[in-house]
């Protein structure tokens, strides 16, 4: 069936029903806070139309492969426009003004571009400023990266601890085209197999061509929300199984998302909080905030916790604080507007499309307990999270 939270997820059919293990512990509500750094939607480019005026900053080139030329400075001293590249583009400074500077071109944002150099002041005393470089990788992988299809377990050494994951490559593989990296993360007393043959993550990952990673937690548990070991940096581990996966594999590493049920959605939480960076949106399933949450810049956030949840109230009062304090974290941290806010299916879902930079927040509320992640009439997580997932990369 048809995700709950969105009209265009991809079904998958022949779900197995099965019982999830009890999971939860007490936390309080996190604090939010203002992100930094941009993140933009895929496919943002726009072409350049019209010129810039004098000092002012240019839009992306209309043809691929040439980036816009920013105005020229009028102030005595004032620096030149500058520009951002357009399709694998490189971005031209503004010339000087008199005695000024040429403006820095801006990085391109697409694959193989870079930032070009600043044309030469006109005045005396004069020099172009130089392009920053460009951020986007390539978009293929040179030489290939080869691995076979279908599920891994792989060993891997941190902080002197023998850990583990689960990847599954999907059929469409072929080493040289980067994909999208999916890290499937499980509830508390649950392990990595369980969590993949429960959430069918790798049945979706097949379906639409990208990669998943479940990794196991230390004695099946996640240092997040109130449970598994304070002495366990988790949030490290699954930035060095990123690492590990993102060297080895040919991945995007600016469409790296992560999703997780109860336990693994409050580390899910965490890693919005605590890894932002290296994430470019998060989808926590029954998990809670606890702590203090400082994102690094805005990130992408959709959030479900069902109605009838006995283990995380979605009112709260019980082990976690309630789903509008999740909510009211992560609306903060990427400054949202009350408005516009969309509703879908039914009003299980609503979206705050307003936020910095171009992120979203939704908040899903659909019926059932706290094992409906699994159940086959339900809300089916991965045919809801991929399309939202699918909006976002790393700028």
């Amino acid at each position: 069936m048809v995700g709950a939270c969105s009209n265009e997820a991809t079904p998958q059919s022949e779900r197995a029903a099965v019982t999830a293990p009890a999971d939860g512990a007490p936390t309080q509500s996190a604090a939010s806070a203002g992100p930094s750094t941009p993140l933009q939607p895929m496919n943002s480019a726009t072409a350049n139309t019209t010129p810039s005026g004098p000092g002012s900053a240019n839009p992306a080139g209309s043809e691929p492969g040439v980036g816009g030329m920013g105005g020229a400075g009028t102030d005595a001293e004032g620096a030149g426009g500058s520009s951002g590249g357009g399709a694998s583009s490189s971005a031209i400074g503004g010339s000087g003004g008199t005695s000024g500077s040429g403006g820095a071109g801006d990085a391109g944002t697409d694959p193989s571009s870079s930032g070009g150099a600043g044309d030469a002041g006109t005045g005396p005393s004069s020099s172009g400023g130089a392009g920053d470089a460009g951020t986007s990788q390539n978009a293929s992988c040179t030489p290939a990266r080869p691995h076979g299809s279908g599920r891994t377990r792989v060993d891997l050494q941190h902080d002197g601890r023998q850990r583990d994951y689960i990847l599954h490559v999907p059929p469409g593989y072929d080493g040289t085209q980067r994909l999208p990296l999916v890290l499937d993360i499980h509830g508390f007393s649950s392990f990595a197999t369980e969590q993949l043959d429960r959430s069918k993550w790798d049945d979706m990952a097949d379906a639409e061509t990208f990669v998943v990673v479940a990794p196991d937690g230390v004695d099946r548990a996640w240092n997040a929300g109130g449970l598994g070991s304070a002495g366990i940096d988790d949030v490290a581990f699954i930035r060095a199984v990123v690492e590990e996966v993102t060297s080895k594999l040919c991945i995007d590493e600016k469409r790296v998302y992560a999703t997780g049920h109860s336990n693994g959605g409050a580390m899910t939480h965490k890693l919005g909080c605590e890894a932002a960076d290296i994430l470019a949106a998060i989808a926590p399933i029954c998990g809670w905030t606890s702590g203090s949450c400082k994102p690094s810049r805005a990130i992408a956030v959709a959030a479900i916790r069902s109605l009838q949840d006995g283990t995380v109230q979605y009112n709260g009062g019980g082990i976690a604080p309630s789903a509008q304090a999740d909510l009211d974290v992560w609306l903060g941290a990427n400054q949202c507007a009350d408005t516009p806010v969309v509703a879908s299916h039914g009003d299980d879902c609503t979206t705050y499309t307003e936020c910095v930079d171009g992120t979203q927040v939704m908040e899903g509320h659909p019926p059932g307990g706290h094992d409906f992640f699994y159940a086959t009439d339900n809300l089916l997580v991965p045919d809801t999270i991929w399309p939202f997932f699918e909006q976002f990369a790393l700028p």
